[in-house]
């Protein structure tokens, strides 16, 4: 999965950036078949691999990580937006991560 989304830090021009999620695959070093996914954010150095015990764990885990990640650079006043020149900043709470559905 993934998708790209242009960001803005205070001060800077707008960016393109991708944000993925690998699909599941075996985790090599366990003994007991369970699956990792690799995030890759703005703001994470290199791709991040995400353990699960099977592959809808490691996939939740993996949204969870993003959305830290992505709040994270919200509070610091980087904005998120859907194109290039568009004028509104997308709020990813309300799109990708409503606290209504967290549990």
């Amino acid at each position: 999965m993934r998708t790209k989304l242009y960001m803005q830090a205070p001060g800077a021009k707008r960016a393109a950036v991708v944000i993925s999620i690998s699909r599941p695959q075996p985790d090599p070093k366990s003994k007991y078949g369970d699956k990792r996914v690799f995030v890759r954010c703005p703001g994470l150095s290199k791709r991040v691999p995400v353990h699960g015990i099977d592959d809808m764990q490691a996939t939740a885990l993996a949204f969870l990580l993003l959305r830290g990640q992505l709040r994270t650079l919200a509070a610091t006043g980087v904005r998120f937006y859907l194109t290039a020149r568009g004028r509104g900043a997308i709020d990813l709470g309300a799109a990708w991560f409503n606290e209504q559905f967290a549990a």
